[in-house]
């Protein structure tokens, strides 16, 4: 039986908000809405499995005591923020994000994801709020997919060690090229894209010690891009469902080339 098609409701001007006014809000609904269109069924809005993401929270919990604080920069609906305070129940997470439905969702999810947690939530540019943060010195930085805020995971990589505390944990996640692959054979718009060898480098250059690398297999890209599709056709305009097959031709294409990983990496000194 086919879904029924979802009919959106458009975010309100949230009581989260204090950087942005009403007209600004709007126009944010408004660029965003593609995205809510493909990702509003999920809770992991990237190629990353469940197991994946568990893995990342076990990894940052380790540093994080239960009065920690950890950052998540276009942290989504929220759930790495929500997995760290399952296993430290009264840390201090800040999540930031533009989207307008986004945060709308992992607001109205505290109640019972994180009752005893404090958690504060930014509709804003992720840049922005890094470099209001960064003389705090967070226990945990994070930014899944999000590199182009800095530029390049150059730039990401340098702005995640600059929130954390000496011997704090950055976890990252970015595209990379597969074995072998070069930037000849990128299309355009993937030519900064970088292998492991250079990617790896540039944690010890920012004063990074890595500490494991997660992979995503090819298994769960296709589930991912399966997600987008179920979103798309239970949302309300056949407009999403045609971006949906762009992006499902664009993964075919690019996956021999590309794939997706998410650093785990303490501050050295």
């Amino acid at each position: 039986m086919p879904t029924e098609p979802t009919a959106p409701s458009v975010p309100a001007d949230p009581g989260y908000v204090t950087s942005f006014s009403a007209a600004e809000v709007a126009d944010l609904t408004a660029r965003f809405e593609v995205f809510e269109a493909l990702h509003h069924q999920m809770q992991i809005c990237n190629p990353m499995a469940e197991s994946d993401l568990d893995a990342v929270a076990d990894h940052l919990a380790a540093d994080l005591s239960d009065d920690g604080m950890a950052i998540d920069v276009a942290c989504g609906y929220g759930e790495l923020l929500f997995r760290l305070a399952a296993r430290c129940p009264r840390i201090t997470g800040v999540g930031v994000d533009l989207s307008p439905w986004m945060l709308r969702g992992a607001v109205a999810a505290v109640p019972e994801r994180a009752p005893s947690a404090d958690l504060a939530w930014y509709l804003s540019d992720g840049a922005q709020v890094a470099d209001h943060l960064s003389a705090q010195a967070c226990d945990v930085a994070c930014c899944l997919g999000a590199s182009w805020i800095w530029h390049g995971l150059n730039g990401t990589v340098r702005a995640m060690a600059s929130l954390v505390r000496p011997g704090g944990r950055v976890a990252i996640g970015d595209m990379r090229t597969r074995h072998r692959v070069t930037s000849d054979d990128l299309p355009e718009k993937f030519r900064r894209v970088t292998g492991l060898a250079e990617q790896e480098a540039l944690f010890g250059h920012h004063g990074l010690r890595i500490v494991d690398r997660i992979d995503t297999t090819d298994e769960s890209w296709d589930a991912y891009i399966a997600r987008t599709r179920e979103c798309a056709t239970s949302w309300h305009s056949s407009d999403y469902v045609d971006v949906q097959r762009e992006w499902e031709a664009d993964h075919e294409r690019d996956l021999p080339l590309l794939t997706w990983s998410v650093w785990i990496a303490d501050r050295v000194g």
